[in-house]
């Protein structure tokens, strides 16, 4: 009899027994090596890429003549006894343990970065940016419930850097004649007589030179600890000045009036962008006396020919387009050989982004973004970051500063600085497969840079025109009919407008003068100035005119 052979059913292997086969095992792993070998190799070659585009951006940039060398940006070491900086006041901020930027001498340090601190906000005349009310710090020094307090344990161990004795010192009631608040004042300062005294005496030294740690590996770490210093001391210096030229002490107002303009340039060597920021921020203030005794005819012929050899060396546009080379060519590209050298670029961007503010880069906290940036970022990506860095430095503050014609172009800063908003606004995506979004970060704000350089400089330079035309007063009964008339006998050369090279602007008024810059608009607006909204109404730097006795603060 026929029978059927019966249908064995096939038996399927679980899923998970297939995944931990042996076979599977075997390609999972030669999967991963390939996988391991392709980014190997791409890195190797993204590596190459980056590194011959650096290497082809130098050579052309040696062949044109434009690399710096960068030790040629850094002030050269000066003797200690010829270096204003090493006055013992200033020499503890840079005394350090060997290798290290650890202070030695923590009380020196704490001397002289408390210095001031009881007033580190004077009061200001309405519509005025600089100038202090005399009238309304003379109060507050005779209102110890309204103004600072003073530590008494402090001011016992460091008697010459402590704030004012408010209240204490100064017993009375309220001030409302300038003469008679401008002695308060004086009254109130005499204890950093001696610090100052001690800064004029260093002045005369032929040097002055912070031993900055240029050598620090970590350029973004480096410690500049007097440039605080520095502004607090001016500070007083200036208000100090101007409390001695109402008081009719005009000597003694013209010395400090220069010293405060010495101290104000101290930082004007050094290569670092905010150096010279805050240089331009404190020579605002130094200038102020200057600008008070000039309007109201406080000063000699022979305190304003001082002034004027003093202002006629600052060149406030070359300083800051040569801090603005030194960051490119010495910070940057140090910073740049850390990124490709770290095993975690995005931990070194990290702590920089704390460093240099917070929201200027896409670096958060993420482990997942680490392993990401380890695996996915060749390090020669770094070098095409650098090359893109260097050409974009050069495309916005080449055209926009101008050392040869010492003027600042308005529109251009704001193109620039249109463009890279413009570049960042791709997103980081798009900024990361373009080599971008670090050279993004390093790129200054030129519409910033540039109205705070040009702020300055216009100040400078309306200051000296006065200086001439105050001189040109005294000797001949009036003010004259135009500018030109000045040179050379009351100015060596009629400066031009450092907003776009233009002349700067003069009319004589019944009453006086109006001199002053076209401004940030670059509009020849009349003299108009126009106040901000604050409760101060100071003039705004965006609109208006720039005129001389109302600085703008940009």
């Amino acid at each position: 009899m026929n029978s059927n052979p019966t249908t064995q059913p096939v038996r399927r292997v679980p899923f998970y027994r297939r995944m931990f086969s042996m076979r599977a095992l075997r390609i999972s792993l030669f999967t991963l090596a390939c996988l391991i070998t392709l980014i190997a190799l791409w890195h190797a070659e993204e590596n190459w890429r980056g590194a011959r585009a650096w290497k082809n951006y130098h050579q052309e940039q040696m062949a044109d003549g434009k690399y710096v060398d960068p030790l040629v940006l850094i002030p050269p070491r000066v003797p200690d006894a010829e270096n204003f900086a090493m006055t013992p006041f200033l020499a503890p901020l840079y005394d350090y343990q060997p290798g290290t930027q650890t202070h030695r001498d923590k009380a020196g340090l704490e001397r002289a970065q408390t210095f001031g601190n009881g007033v580190p906000n004077f009061p200001r005349k309405h519509g005025s940016n600089f100038e202090v009310d005399l009238v309304a710090l003379a109060n507050d020094l005779r209102h110890p419930s309204q103004a600072p307090r003073v530590d008494p344990i402090k001011v016992k161990a460091m008697p010459y850097s402590a704030p004012p004795f408010y209240g204490t010192v100064i017993q009375g009631g309220d001030v409302s004649d300038r003469k008679e608040a401008a002695q308060v004042v004086l009254n109130g300062f005499n204890m950093y007589a001696p610090v100052i005294e001690e800064l004029r005496a260093a002045s005369r030294r032929p040097y002055v030179r912070f031993n900055i740690a240029y050598d620090n590996p970590d350029k973004i770490a480096i410690l500049l600890p007097h440039l605080g210093v520095l502004r607090n001391v001016c500070r007083i210096v200036t208000v100090r000045a101007q409390a001695e030229l109402i008081s009719g002490q005009t000597d003694k107002a013209a010395d400090d009036a220069v010293l405060a303009l010495y101290l104000a340039e101290a930082p004007k060597s050094e290569a670092m962008v905010v150096s010279q920021l805050v240089r331009c921020a404190a020579l605002h203030e130094a200038m102020q006396p200057i600008i008070v005794g000039l309007r109201e005819h406080l000063w000699s012929d022979a305190d304003i020919k001082r002034f004027q050899d003093v202002l006629d060396k600052i060149d406030v546009i070359g300083a800051i387009k040569t801090s603005i080379d030194a960051e490119e060519i010495f910070f940057a590209d140090t910073c740049f050989e850390q990124l490709k050298a770290a095993r975690n670029p995005l931990t070194l961007l990290r702590n920089w982004n704390v460093m240099i503010g917070p929201n200027q880069g896409p670096y958060g906290d993420n482990p997942l973004a680490d392993a990401f940036f380890y695996v996915a970022v060749p390090s020669g990506w770094f070098d095409f970051e650098r090359v893109n860095y260097h050409r974009l430095e050069k495309a916005t503050t080449g055209p926009c500063i101008d050392v040869s014609q010492h003027c600042v172009y308005p529109e251009k800063a704001e193109q620039a600085d249109k463009m890279l908003q413009r570049l960042k606004g791709l997103g980081p995506v798009h900024n990361i497969f373009h080599h971008e979004i670090v050279a993004l970060v390093g790129v200054p704000a030129l519409a910033k840079l540039g109205k705070k350089t040009a702020g300055a400089a216009a100040e400078v330079d309306l200051t000296r025109l006065a200086c001439a035309l105050e001189r040109a007063r005294m000797a001949n009964g009036q003010y004259p009919d135009d500018l030109n008339s000045l040179s050379p006998k009351f100015i060596s050369s009629v400066p031009n407008d450092p907003i776009q090279n233009g002349p700067l602007h003069y009319r004589r008024d019944q009453d006086g003068f109006t001199l002053y810059s076209v401004g940030w608009n670059g509009t020849d607006d009349g003299g108009k100035i126009v106040p901000m909204t604050d409760k101060n109404s100071r003039p705004d730097p965006n609109q208006g005119d720039w005129v001389w006795g109302n600085s703008v603060n940009p």
